[in-house]
């Protein structure tokens, strides 16, 4: 058998791939991991060692809740991510941000938050479950909170979430 890594698709891919890179530099001095991912074109960041990643933690949350934020009426889809993006500087809001990702790669990760950390902050919003079982998937499927069959870059809010 060869050094060859057998091929993965998707987020396992990568999963995969960050476990190995975890494993060949956590014995490793902080100096060859900072010069690893300069060399690599990334800026390093060190943080404690903890279980999930950092950027997961807080940004699967902050995801959750807007979609709980919608499913609850308290704002619709344009309304959380023009708030997102005007009051936090975010590039774009975290409705358009998940479809991106693709709702049901954010669903198996809240899956594995809750699961893992058994901590009810990460527990999916029944509307995510709900979309991605009706195969809303976001960008990959052509409709999540925003329709993308229209063949524009414009945002338009899925015909579900639209307001007359």
């Amino acid at each position: 058998m060869s050094g060859a890594l057998p091929l993965r698709k998707g987020a396992s891919a990568i999963a995969e791939y960050k476990k190995i890179l975890k494993t060949v530099l956590e014995n490793r001095p902080s100096g060859t991991r900072q010069r690893l991912a300069t060399a690599l074109g990334k800026t390093p960041v060190e943080a404690n060692d903890f279980p999930g990643f950092i950027a997961t933690r807080i940004l699967m949350p902050m995801i959750n809740e807007a979609i709980s934020s919608l499913h609850e009426g308290v704002a619709g889809v344009d309304e959380i991510d023009t708030i997102m993006k005007l009051g936090m500087a975010h590039p774009m809001g975290p409705l358009q941000l998940a479809d991106f990702i693709g709702l049901d790669v954010c669903l198996a990760i809240l899956r594995v938050l809750h699961d893992g950390f058994g901590n009810p902050k990460y527990a999916p919003c029944p509307l995510l479950v709900n979309m991605v079982t009706a195969g809303d998937l976001g960008v990959k499927s052509g409709r999540g909170f925003y329709d993308y069959g229209h063949g524009t870059k414009d945002l338009v809010v899925a015909p579900g979430f639209a307001k007359n």
